[in-house]
């Protein structure tokens, strides 16, 4: 069963990006938004190139938008147990990142453009 964006409602898609210990991690990324969900501990060891890869924005994508862009829900839901995503604060993170984790299973959303910031 796909996942289902807590940003936009979209099915998330399955990407795979190289870890700095030589593996492959499945992450899911949302084909409209760009967002990307990590289930517990997958975003650690991400390689830089990966982050990059994953995180970058889709300018022609931007550029053929023709539905207007829906503000997202006030409260985000985990796509894997649909319990209210928190805000997820760190002090080595910019004070205006905007990024959520799920209290139960730990997992973390990242809106397009900032896993490149944590």
């Amino acid at each position: 069963m796909a996942l289902t964006c807590p940003q936009c409602a979209a099915d998330l898609k399955e990407v795979k990006a190289p870890a700095t210990t030589g593996y492959l991690i499945v992450l899911d990324q949302c084909p409209r938004c760009g967002g990307i969900w990590s289930d517990r501990w997958e975003v650690f060891p991400l390689s830089s190139a990966a982050v990059e890869r994953l995180d970058g924005v889709d300018t022609a994508a931007l550029q053929a938008l023709q539905a207007p862009i829906v503000a997202p829900p006030v409260v985000l839901e985990c796509p894997r147990c649909r319990a209210h995503l928190r805000e997820f604060k760190d002090p080595t993170l910019p004070p205006d990142a905007r990024i959520e984790r799920c209290p139960n299973c730990e997992g973390m959303w990242f809106n397009r453009g900032e896993l490149r910031r944590f």
